[in-house]
């Protein structure tokens, strides 16, 4: 998912190192997958321990907007867990959805068949 490079973003991205600066001085969008690695390698790298020292991608994308969904500066569809269009982390949210939703109907079974009751009345009959 591509998004809007905002200032609070490029502010980050300029204390990345001179080529993430140089990459995205112009930038108008990224990917948000990119994003949270670039976050993540940062707060590895400057060995930020406590929650209040790291910086955190959910405030950097405060207030930026989305440009598309394609994922345009992440992965390519090609490279998508088999071929799926989603970058990896795409996927697994999607396998995570998926798990929860099955988790939330798994005790939403039908007693009796929906025909069985009545199955002999017509539509007419009282």
């Amino acid at each position: 998912m591509l998004i809007e490079v905002t200032e609070d973003i490029r502010a980050f991205l300029r204390k990345c190192g001179t080529s993430v600066k140089r990459q995205y001085e112009k930038a108008s969008s990224i990917d948000v997958d990119e994003l949270i690695q670039r976050v993540n390698a940062y707060n590895e790298e400057k060995n930020l321990q406590t929650w209040d020292e790291k910086v955190k991608a959910h405030e950097l994308v405060q207030g930026s907007a989305v440009l598309s969904m394609d994922g345009g500066g992440g992965k390519s569809a090609s490279q998508g867990p088999g071929g799926s269009g989603l970058t990896e982390i795409g996927a697994l949210r999607l396998k995570m959805e998926e798990k929860k939703y099955q988790q939330s109907i798994r005790s939403l079974r039908l007693k009796e068949p929906f025909y069985g009751r009545n199955s002999g009345a017509g539509w007419g009959s009282v």
